[in-house]
Parts: structure tokens; sequence; C-alpha cells
């Protein structure tokens, strides 16, 4: 194959690489839908902090979508899902439940388009006061 050609080729390449990748809008929040939870385990900041993670997570991930609502599930369900963090070599989780929309998705997406999911599950976990991972998510 000739340079030309080649060249040719890796740009077409990459033009329909960036249509798939980048031709979707960034997930938003409704923040309006977004609830403070109450913990006996974990502070107002911790579950702030684990809010912002789903958040920003949420924005990266779930392209063409929109959260309506984000909430602590609550120490039982945290209790619960105890065994995500001890796979994830975590001693600490906490579980929040996550409603969200999608809009015209790119056919590749796992998600069906033009649907509403409720009661999504996102499962996160750390060590003490390290910073919270999402280990897991759905229903």
């Amino acid at each position: 194959m000739n340079r030309t050609l080649k060249a040719a080729f890796v740009c077409a390449l990459a033009a329909l690489c960036l249509c798939g990748c980048y031709g979707s809008k960034p997930g938003k929040v409704d923040l309006a839908g977004v609830k403070e939870g109450q913990s006996a385990i974990y502070s107002a900041q911790d579950l702030e902090e684990a809010q912002v993670l789903i958040m920003d997570q949420f924005a990266s991930d779930f392209r063409d979508c929109t959260m309506t609502s984000l909430e602590y599930a609550g120490d039982e369900a945290s209790s619960i899902y105890a065994g995500w963090g001890e796979r994830n070599f975590c001693d600490q989780v906490a579980v929040f439940v996550m409603d969200f929309e999608t809009g015209d998705l790119n056919p590749d997406n796992p998600l069906n388009p033009n649907s509403d999911y409720d009661s999504f599950l996102c499962i996160l976990a750390r060590n003490n006061d390290e910073p919270w991972q999402w280990v897991d998510g759905g229903y």
C-alpha cells in the first residue's frame, strides 16, 4: 500500500472514531433532583463527596443522558452491599439510587434510546477517608 493510500486510510479511520466517541453530548445532571441523605455511618461531607463523584462520572460516562434524581439509599442498603467493598479491598460502601433519562443514543450504547431508568444503583466503596470509587452500578 503506498503512503498516500495509507495516510487516507488512517485519516478516514480517525474521523470515524471521532464521530463515534465525540458525536454525543456529555451527560447532564438536574441539580434539583439531587437530595441530601441521612446517615448514622457517614457524615454529610462524606455523602456529598460521593454524590460529586457520581455526578462527575455520570457526565463523562452517560453521554446523551440526563440524571433526574440522586439520593443516598440509606445505611441498611449500604450494609447489604458490603460485599462489594470486600471484593474491591475497601472497608466502606455507600449505595445511591439514581433516576435518569436517555436521549438519542449512538447505536453501540447498551442503554435504550429515549427511555427512563428508575432506581439505578450506584455502589461506591473506599478505605477509611480515602476518595470514593464507583465499583458497580445497575439493577
